[in-house]
C-alpha cells in the first residue's frame, strides 16, 4: 500500500524551503533581492519545475504516493525522460536489473498528483536580456575555469555564480573552497555571486528505509540549470553557461545491456532538447551554452595550462575528508585523473597544489587503463581507457617516471604508440557542439584552432 507523501513548499524573502520530511530543512537561497523580485510568474515556474525535478525519484525509494502542493509542471514529460536515460546508470550503481527499475519508475506515474491551475509555459519576463551578458556557473573544475578563461576573452559580459553551501562539503574541503573563492575574486577582480541549495540530500534521507545510491543525480544538472533562472533575471543573461564536456556524450552498455551515460542531463542531447523548451518559454532570450561542448577532458587541459596558466592554480576536483590536510586526497580517481592530465598537457600538477606524483603502485586502481574493476559510471565508457592510453604516452614522452609508467611501458607503449594519430585526432580533435551559439562558436573555435591545431 503506498504512502502518500506531501511535497509542500514555503517562499521566503530569499528563496524557498522544500518540505518533504518533517524535521530536517531542504532549501534553496539567493543573494539578497534576486529572488524577491523575481517575477510571481517566474517564481511558479520554478518552483513546480524545480521541486518536481529533485523529488520525482522519490518513487523509486518506496511505495509513495507523491501529493504535490504546486501545479503539474510544464517540464513533467522532459523530466521523466531525463530520469529513464539515467536508469541504467542507477541500476548497475545498485546491483538492480534496470528493466525492474523502468517499470517501478513507468507504474508509479499513476501515484502523482498536483495542485489545481495551469502550467506556466510562456515566461515574457526574459524579454530584458541583454546580448552577450553570461553567467559562469564556477564549480572550480578545469571545466569551469577554462569556461571563464573563454568567456572573458571572447568579450562576454561576466556574472560569476557559485554554490556556497558549506553543508555540501566537508570542513577540510570548505575551508580550502572557501580559500580558493578569496583568492579568485581578489586576483581576479570578479565577483562569486553565491547561492545555498541543500534539496538533494533529501534523497538520503535517513526516514527512507532503503535509499538508492546516487539518486540526486537524477535529473541534477537541469535543477542547476532551474536554479540560476532568477539569477539569469536579476542579470539580465542571454546566456548560462556550464561546462559539459564532450566526454559526457560518451556512454555504455550496462549489465542489464541497456544505454547508459555517466550523466544523461549533461549530454548535448539532453541540453539540445532542454533549450527548445528553454526557447519557447523565454522567446529565445535564454540559453545553456557550454564553451567546452567540443573539448575532450586531454584538450582541456592543454588550453587551460597553455592560454590560461593564472587559472590553473585554482583547481579543485577533490573533496577530501577531515583526515587529509590539503586541497587533495591524493586517494582518489579525481585525483589521479587531475595529475595524470596535467602531466600530460605539460602543465606542473604542483602549481594545483598536489603534493606528490600518483604515479606509485598504491595509485594503479584509480586508473581505468590498469584497474581491474571500474565501478565509477564516469570511467566506464570505452573513450575514457583511450584517453588515458593517450595521456600516459604523452606523460611517458614529457619525462615522467614511477612504478606506472614503467607498467605502462612495458604493457601499452607499443600499442599506444600505433594508435597515437587516431588517439590524437580523438582527443585533440574538435567536435560537435550543438549547444554553442554561432556567433560564439566562431569565437571560441579560433581559439581552439590555435591550441589544437598542431597536436591532432
Amino acid at each position: 500500500m503506498e504512502k502518500s507523501l506531501a511535497i509542500k513548499f514555503k517562499l521566503e524573502a530569499n528563496g524557498f524551503q522544500v518540505k518533504v520530511f518533517s524535521g530536517k530543512k531542504y532549501f534553496i537561497k539567493y543573494p539578497p533581492d534576486i529572488f524577491s523580485h523575481f517575477p510571481e510568474k517566474g517564481k511558479k515556474f520554478l518552483l513546480a519545475n524545480f521541486i518536481y525535478a529533485r523529488t520525482r525519484s522519490l518513487a523509486l525509494q518506496a511505495d509513495y504516493f507523491l501529493n504535490y502542493q504546486t501545479a503539474k509542471p510544464y517540464l513533467k514529460n522532459f523530466i521523466d525522460w531525463g530520469i529513464t536515460g539515467d536508469l541504467g546508470r542507477i541500476a548497475d550503481l545498485n546491483d538492480l536489473p534496470t528493466e525492474a527499475l523502468l517499470k517501478k519508475f513507468r507504474s508509479s506515474q499513476n501515484n502523482l498528483a498536483f495542485a489545481a491551475g495551469q502550467s506556466v509555459s510562456r515566461l515574457p519576463i526574459f524579454n530584458r536580456s541583454l546580448a552577450n551578458q553570461a553567467i559562469v556557473a564556477m564549480s572550480f573544475g578545469k571545466d569551469s575555469l577554462l569556461s571563464y578563461g573563454l568567456a572573458k576573452e571572447i568579450g562576454l559580459k561576466l556574472t560569476l555564480a557559485a554554490d556556497l553551501d558549506k553543508q555540501n562539503y566537508t570542513a577540510t574541503a570548505w575551508q580550502h573552497r572557501t580559500a580558493i573563492f578569496n583568492s579568485f575574486q581578489l586576483q581576479e577582480q570578479q565577483k562569486l555571486h553565491g547561492f545555498y541549495d541543500n534539496v538533494d540530500t533529501l534523497l538520503v534521507n535517513h526516514r527512507i528505509a532503503k535509499p538508492l545510491d546516487d539518486l540526486e543525480g537524477l535529473n541534477g544538472m537541469l535543477a542547476f540549470y532551474l536554479e540560476f533562472m532568477p539569477m539569469a533575471y536579476h542579470f539580465r543573461t542571454q546566456y548560462l553557461i556550464f561546462g559539459n564536456e564532450q566526454n559526457l556524450n560518451d556512454c555504455y552498455i550496462n549489465k542489464s545491456g541497456y544505454k547508459s551515460y555517466p550523466s544523461f542531463d549533461q549530454s548535448s542531447a539532453y541540453v539540445k532538447k532542454f533549450n527548445q523548451h528553454l526557447g519557447k518559454l523565454t522567446g529565445n532570450k535564454l540559453q545553456i551554452v557550454s564553451l567546452v561542448e567540443p573539448l575532450y577532458n586531454l584538450a582541456e587541459m592543454k588550453i587551460l595550462f597553455g592560454r590560461y596558466p593564472h587559472l590553473a592554480k585554482y583547481i579543485m576536483s577533490c573533496y577530501p575528508r577531515q583526515i587529509y590536510p590539503g586541497r587533495w586526497c591524493h586517494h582518489c580517481a579525481m585525483c589521479a585523473k587531475a595529475f595524470l592530465y596535467a602531466a600530460a598537457s605539460g602543465g606542473d600538477p604542483k602549481t594545483m597544489k598536489m603534493a606528490r606524483p600518483m604515479f606509485s603502485a598504491k595509485d594503479r586502481e584509480f586508473y581505468p587503463l590498469f584497474a581491474k574493476t571500474i565501478t565509477r559510471p564516469y570511467e566506464k565508457p570505452v573513450a575514457v581507457r583511450e584517453e588515458q592510453l593517450l595521456a600516459f604516452l604523452l606523460a611517458y614522452q614529457n619525462g615522467w617516471r614511477g612504478y606506472l609508467m614503467d607498467l605502462f611501458a612495458k604493457k601499452y607503449l607499443a600499442a599506444a604508440k600505433r594508435k597515437e594519430k587516431f588517439l590524437r585526432q580523438k582527443f585533440f580533435g574538435l567536435h560537435p557542439a550543438p549547444n554553442l551559439p554561432v556567433n560564439i562558436k566562431n569565437k571560441v573555435l579560433t581559439i581552439y584552432h590555435q591550441e589544437l591545431d598542431n597536436l591532432a
